[in-house]
């Protein structure tokens, strides 16, 4: 008897993501007196910017793979014309396939904060534009440069907010799981086998 064996890429996902959140901080501005604007402080900053850069981009990987699980392996759907809808797009026709009400899932407030999660991801994944203004230091407020996010960078690449865009990815699949009588299987390993038990995906 031959078994199958998966890939469940959702597992590589979480660990980049763990391991990149860990070594960050939320240290990445000088703070200065009163009417004098805080500044970058550049040393910290390039560190966090490089750990955060690769955390968002797996952080969305995570949650468009577990999209992609449950339209190709739960529901059954490969073609390739589905394959290429937007992830949110994939979400409502799962939802729709399940009997399920989209609209209640999009009214959650993780759905928007993942929007701004891939918003982020794209900004440095479409790289536009690198000019920051002018100045011998770069400003507290600096964004990334046409980029369709509007928070300051500082804000963004920190310990903390790599890490409620983690725990936001998250809750949100499971209320996607949930709604669509499916399931987060933490224990499934990176490389699994159908020869154990059923529980060989990331989502059941």
């Amino acid at each position: 008897m031959s078994y199958g064996l998966f890939l469940n890429f959702e597992k590589v996902s979480i660990k980049i993501i763990e391991d990149n959140i860990k070594v960050m901080t939320n240290d990445n501005l000088f703070t200065y007196e009163e009417d004098v604007p805080d500044e970058i402080n550049e040393e910290v900053f390039v560190k966090n910017l490089y750990y955060g850069s690769i955390a968002i981009t797996f952080i969305a990987n995570l949650f468009e793979t577990a999209i992609n699980t449950m339209l190709t392996k739960r529901i059954g759907i490969v073609g390739e014309e589905f394959l290429m809808l937007n992830t949110f797009t994939k979400i409502e026709l799962i939802c729709k396939i399940c009997n399920t009400d989209f609209n209640k899932i999009n009214g959650h407030r993780e759905m928007q904060k993942m929007r701004d999660a891939i918003k982020l991801r794209n900004d440095i994944t479409h790289f536009k534009n690198n000019e920051l203004g002018e100045g011998t230091f770069i400003i507290a407020k600096a964004r990334i440069p046409k980029g369709s996010s509007k928070k300051p960078m500082a804000e963004e690449f920190t310990q903390k907010k790599m890490q409620e865009y983690y725990d936001n990815t998250i809750k949100l699949l499971k209320l996607i799981c949930k709604s669509c009588r499916y399931k987060i299987n933490d224990n499934c390993s990176i490389f699994d086998c159908d020869g154990r038990d059923d529980e060989y995906e990331y989502i059941i």
